[in-house]
């Protein structure tokens, strides 16, 4: 009986951490919603997101980010889009033309 109260009590504590990863999460990726995300940034997206494969490796790739935003349904969403702008907003030349970033957005609850 000890045995499996300890293992009960270890997954107690795994599903407790979990959720508060995840709540971490979810307040990083409200400060970043509807922002440009470039090179620098995406680094830090994915350390935020810390996937790891079989192997220990971080993963990078933007469609991993998506699948475990989707497979823990937490409400936000991340795309890849290119930045065609030639000039940005205040008139300047935009040193980011051609490059890709990422945007981050969140879903709303539309049920009443």
């Amino acid at each position: 009986m000890m045995y499996i109260s300890n293992l009960l009590h270890k997954n107690k504590i795994t599903l407790i951490e979990k959720l508060f990863e995840q709540e971490e999460l979810c307040s990083y990726l409200e400060t970043i919603v509807g922002k440009r995300i470039y090179k620098d940034g995406q680094k830090q997206v994915i350390e935020k997101f810390d996937i790891k494969d079989y192997r220990g490796r971080l993963q990078k790739d933007i469609s991993q980010l998506q699948s475990y935003l989707q497979s823990n349904q937490l409400k936000y969403a991340i795309a890849s889009f290119p930045d065609n702008r030639k000039k940005l907003e205040d008139g300047s030349n935009n040193p980011h033309k051609g490059k890709r970033y990422w945007l981050v957005s969140k879903f709303t609850d539309s049920r009443l």
